[in-house]
């Protein structure tokens, strides 16, 4: 007797079973592939929302200095200088809306007007309050600042006039004299930190000291940079230079130069940039 059941399952054959692994490996594959594309995706969507966030927090950080100093500036005109609320050549320490602001004010007579000074006066002015080692660096700097705002092409010894900064496609001199503080960066061999310097290194050594200085002592302000030592104002006006830190070691530097009208104080020249303070660096560690 067969009792062999013919509607039994037989085996896979070689065939089918190398099929069905082929089968079972594309599926494999493009699961892989999938899980892949979707961790990408993710990634792409996380890294997105960081970008937006850091660019919110930025344009926040951004009003946020901006309305402070606009606060600084009402405060001056209106109450600070009229009042003498408000020492000249004196760093005061404030928050505005929760922003950290160091100001102090200064009369722009102190300064040195690039247009008017000859070279003599440049020259010194530059070996004594400047951080230049060599007087060879005095000598360029002088002569590119004379050759930026003369009307000829002829170069001073250590200069350079329209040649040198077409060569390395950089504005050229205007041949005219300076018509903004901010203007000085374009001249060659002005570097961000000569033309800054650390003011808020100043304003921290001045904060720390102002216990054992007497309230009617005169401060003779330390300049050490470009920003600080010039001007291209005229000498009846005011000077407030801001300082609005925003990271541990990067601030935000503004100098606003302004003059008493009738309409009250006018802007007359406005500077603004970011310093990275090597001094906030040591003093963190």
């Amino acid at each position: 007797m067969d009792f062999s059941n013919t509607n039994a399952v037989s085996p896979l054959s070689r065939t089918s079973r190398g099929r069905f692994a082929e089968e079972s490996g594309a599926v494999l594959v493009f699961v892989l592939w999938a899980l892949a594309l979707l961790s990408f995706l993710g990634l792409q969507v996380a890294v997105a929302s960081r970008l937006r966030a850091s660019e919110a927090l930025g344009a926040w950080e951004q009003l946020q200095r901006a309305e402070a100093l606009r606060s600084v500036l009402r405060y001056y005109a209106v109450s600070g200088k009229n009042n003498n609320a408000m020492r000249p050549g004196i760093w005061y320490r404030w928050f505005v809306g929760g922003q950290e602001v160091w100001v102090s004010s200064e009369r722009e007579s102190s300064k040195i007007q690039v247009a008017e000074a000859n070279d003599v006066r440049l020259r010194q002015a530059l070996t004594d309050f400047l951080p230049l080692s060599d007087p060879r660096e005095v000598d360029e700097l002088v002569d590119a600042l004379l050759d930026w705002q003369d009307a000829d092409d002829l170069v001073r010894l250590h200069g350079a006039e329209a040649e040198w900064y077409l060569e390395r496609g950089l504005p050229m001199p205007t041949n005219r004299p300076l018509t903004s503080l901010c203007e000085i960066q374009k001249v060659r061999g002005v570097s961000p930190e000569l033309f800054w310097g650390d003011p808020l290194e100043n304003a921290y050594t001045q904060w720390e000291e102002e216990a054992v200085r007497s309230e009617t002592e005169m401060i003779e302000p330390e300049r050490r940079s470009l920003a600080d030592l010039l001007t291209v104002v005229g000498s009846k006006a005011e000077r407030l230079t801001v300082l609005m830190p925003f990271k541990e070691t990067v601030y935000e530097v503004a100098v606003v130069v302004g003059k008493a009208g009738s309409d009250g104080w006018m802007v007359a020249d406005r500077c603004q940039g970011f310093v990275m303070s090597g001094f906030l660096s040591q003093r963190d560690r």
